[in-house]
């Protein structure tokens, strides 16, 4: 069961690291201008929740992306989405923990155009029920504010070994593809490409 677990790990760590490379090799942000570039994204999605309100926004496919950054990897789009998102949405951290009080996923609340949605990986959500139901054996049974900069919060040493792992993947990339920006700009490609995705599968067509 333990060399399973190990060979799972060992791929969900080349997964990751093969996606940095690809994300970073084919940005979808040019320079100095990413923070721009993204802010036309986020307003697209704000048009779109606003033009187009319904319960829940999400993507056909990217099977990858939603395996990594919805379950393997959801601190590293937790992170990403702490650094990319402004204030004007509101946005506040989330733990989803089990029966147990351990954490199994982490998730964002945001106010779009006077709405609450819970937003990860899979897309935005108004009712937090449909992100639960994911987790069939890790139940979820509570849900509290986390805030992985808060050195005092009961959660933070569990959060920070992974950060600690994510780290060390990042470094390895920037090293393999010679990009110093790696840190700078990967939140905003992570959390653009998945605002991309919805909007994509959710525009109407005109």
């Amino acid at each position: 069961m333990l060399a399973t677990s190990t060979a799972n790990q060992s791929k969900q760590q080349l997964d990751y690291e093969a996606y940095l490379v690809h994300a970073l090799n084919n940005q979808t942000f040019d320079g100095c201008h990413y923070s721009y570039q993204f802010n036309a994204i986020l307003n697209e999605l704000i048009e779109l929740v606003a033009a187009q309100p319904k319960p829940s926004y999400t993507y056909k496919g990217e099977t990858l992306f939603k395996e990594l950054f919805a379950y393997a990897r959801c601190n590293v789009m937790f992170d990403s989405l702490t650094d990319a998102l402004p204030s004007e949405l509101h946005p506040v951290g989330l733990v989803l923990t089990d029966a147990y009080n351990q954490p199994v996923h982490y998730v964002h609340k945001v106010l779009i155009d006077n709405t609450t949605y819970f937003l990860d990986a899979f897309g935005l959500f108004e009712n937090i029920n449909d992100i639960k139901a994911r987790f069939g054996r890790s139940l979820i049974t509570g849900v509290r504010v986390f805030d992985a900069s808060n050195k005092q919060d009961v959660y933070f040493d569990g959060y920070k070994t992974l950060r600690d792992d994510n780290n060390r993947s990042i470094s390895n990339v920037a090293k393999t593809i010679e990009k110093s920006h790696t840190d700078n700009h990967l939140p905003f490609e992570l959390v653009g490409r998945l605002l991309n995705l919805v909007i994509k599968d959710n525009k109407l067509a005109k």
